[in-house]
């Protein structure tokens, strides 16, 4: 009968937990009832009955005891079971007190199904409710031996079968919804499974994604680092190719110059050898006019070779058109072929302006014209034509390419030669860089691209009409400043700008400067030229020479002119030097160096005047008389 009774536990957790509660409730309950009923027996003489209720309770004392530390709780169900049965059937055999032990087995079912479900608890109730009726039987056929009549041993099956029925019902729904439960649970567990592993893979694509854009980054960064070496390479190369171009005309140039200088001093030559002979002094002086004339004319080819040689500055300002076209009209001709025909036409009023970088635009132009000078190198009657016009906004070709910013009148420059022209599947890349159609060695394929993005980042335009064999034609369009944008001087403030045909010489009052040169020659011929105006000179040919007169003698002195560029100490060191004695004086510095590359040598606080060598007497008189004239307002 025993092994009937097994208990069998369930395995899922919100079940063992209720069972727990239930089996501490039995307990908590159990213990005093049963040992206040014992007592009752024994005072009624019930002892047999009293006796197992003393056994019985000392036992559940155990179990409790088991029981509230976790161990051997199957074994306490089991024996839960078996001594209810057996105290059950005791008290339905002996009647208890007031023949009530016949009820007390109506809690059975009450005990059996919370404690372990339906199906156990079924087999359980009727294996009790055999052996009672068992003993009902023995009772009416073999021997009476129960106090029970009849009709309470009926109510009794009736009740018990009764209370039976409502505990299955109740067990019955708390297991369909504990089943539901569980259902539900390991539905949520499967989705929560299968979400965890969505989770992995999701985490997993984003760790490969993340690698994968990590890696794209890197090749990203890794191929904008590369382009901004290859920019990087590609602008050295235009500044390399802008010097090798100059370098190339350097040639054509050198043999031009040397026509030209060997022109002026065989005039001046004549000159000297006529003015040993001559007597005359209306023809002396004519032919020292000439002589100086002639020095103008070297003093110019310098400094437009100076001009043409000189790296790229980059600096916007703005310059007369007039004036920027004759000097690259002069430029070009002392690179150019002397066989070539070179015509030029500059329409161009006086206050017509441009703003940009003077070097680059001349040097687009000069690029142009000897590209024009290769074409027509192989012609028998070369030509090259320069043609310059302000044209207005209708006028031009495509105004819509001159958009930053609109514009009202623009300059025109048309370059037309009659070479060997430009193939038509060639002509819409001549812009491109590293393009070329000449044979290797004579040309890099940047000229034109570069002369295109020069043209675009000085808001202009330029097109291009060929045909092979007919000849080419450059239109260039520039934006000019309008009359409210132009300026009348573009010289910076420290540079002299003196109108070339005031000649009036200012002479001094007897007062004292300080001349400083290394080279003998100037310093003694601008001495020479100083006393003849008027002051009185002091001589020094370094700048350490400078600072021990100016310690010994500088009181008389009113103002230094001093070369820039000198061996030991340059001019503005002088300067310094003088400063931080306590020794102030006015000061005209002289170069003949490029005037702008002298003045970042400069203090950068420093305001300065500057004069370029050869220095015009009247220019060099009327700037010495200005800065006495300040130094006196300031004293004063």
């Amino acid at each position: 009968m025993i092994s009937f009774m097994r208990i069998h536990v369930a395995e899922n957790e919100e079940l063992s937990s209720y069972q727990y509660k239930v089996l501490r409730l039995i307990f908590y309950i159990s213990i005093p009832l049963i040992a206040f009923f014992s007592a009752l027996n024994l005072l009624h003489d019930h002892l047999i009955l009293g006796l197992a209720e003393i056994l019985l309770d000392l036992c559940f004392l155990l179990c409790l005891l088991l029981f509230l530390n976790n161990t051997h709780i199957e074994k306490i169900k089991q024996f839960l079971l078996i001594s209810s049965f057996v105290i059950l059937s005791l008290l339905f055999i002996d009647g208890g007190i007031d023949n009530s032990g016949l009820y007390w087995s109506m809690i059975f079912p009450m005990l059996c199904y919370p404690l372990f479900g339906c199906r156990t608890a079924r087999v359980q109730i009727l294996i009790l409710a055999g052996f009672l009726l068992l003993l009902t039987l023995l009772h009416f056929i073999v021997q009476p031996f129960l106090t029970y009549s009849p009709i309470s041993l009926l109510m009794a099956g009736v009740m018990y079968f009764f209370l039976a029925s409502m505990a299955h019902i109740f067990e019955s729904h708390r297991e369909s919804e504990n089943r539901r439960m569980q259902v539900s649970n390991q539905q949520l567990e499967a989705t929560r499974t299968e979400l965890e592993r969505a989770r992995d893979h999701l985490e997993q694509e984003v760790v490969q994604r993340t690698t994968s854009l990590r890696q794209t980054a890197e090749r990203l960064a890794e191929e904008i680092r590369e382009k901004e070496k290859i920019h990087q390479a590609w602008r050295q190369t235009q500044q390399q190719f802008i010097q090798a171009q100059k370098m190339e005309a350097m040639g054509t140039m050198v043999s031009r110059l040397a026509h030209d200088f060997n022109n002026i001093l065989a005039a001046m030559m004549g000159c000297v050898y006529l003015l040993e002979k001559d007597d005359d002094e209306t023809k002396r002086r004519s032919r020292l006019r000439l002589m100086h004339d002639e020095l103008e004319r070297a003093s110019t080819v310098i400094n437009r070779l100076k001009l043409f040689t000189h790296p790229d500055s980059g600096t916007m300002e703005t310059f007369s058109v007039r004036k920027f076209l004759q000097d690259v009209v002069e430029l070009a001709r002392l690179t150019m072929d002397e066989q070539i025909r070179f015509d030029v036409n500059i329409d161009i009023p006086n206050e017509a302006w441009l703003h940009g970088d003077n070097a680059r635009l001349r040097q687009v132009v000069i690029n142009i014209i000897n590209n024009a000078c290769q074409a027509v190198s192989e012609c028998a009657k070369p030509r090259i034509c320069l043609q310059a016009s302000v044209v207005s906004g209708e006028q031009l070709a495509s105004p819509e390419e001159i958009t930053h910013p609109p514009v009202q009148h623009a300059l025109e420059l048309q370059i037309e030669d009659n070479g060997c022209g430009i193939d038509k599947t060639h002509i819409h890349r001549i812009f491109d860089p590293f393009f070329t159609t000449k044979q290797a060695g004579e040309g890099t394929g940047l000229g034109l691209s570069m002369t295109h993005a020069t043209m675009n980042s000085h808001g202009g335009y330029i097109n291009v009409d060929s045909q092979a064999g007919q000849g080419t034609c450059f239109r260039i369009y520039l934006p000019l400043l309008e009359e409210s944008q132009s300026v009348t001087n573009d010289t910076p403030a420290c540079e002299t700008n003196v109108d070339a045909t005031a000649n009036t010489i200012e002479c001094g009052e007897g007062q004292c400067v300080l001349l400083v040169d290394d080279d003998p020659f100037l310093l003694q011929t601008h001495g020479e030229l100083l006393q003849s105006i008027g002051y009185r000179v002091l001589l020094a040919g370094s700048g350490q020479q400078a600072i021990e007169l100016m310690q010994t003698q500088g009181d008389d002195v009113a103002l230094i002119l001093c070369d820039i560029v000198m061996p030991g100490l340059s001019g503005p060191e002088t300067l310094l030097r003088l400063n931080a004695l306590g020794i102030h004086r006015p000061v005209l510095f002289i170069t003949g160096y490029d005037l702008h590359q002298q003045m970042e040598i400069l203090p950068a606080d420093a305001h300065y005047h500057v004069l370029k060598k050869p220095l015009q007497v009247p220019q060099l008189s009327r700037e010495i008389k200005q800065q006495l004239h300040a130094e006196i307002r300031h004293s004063g």
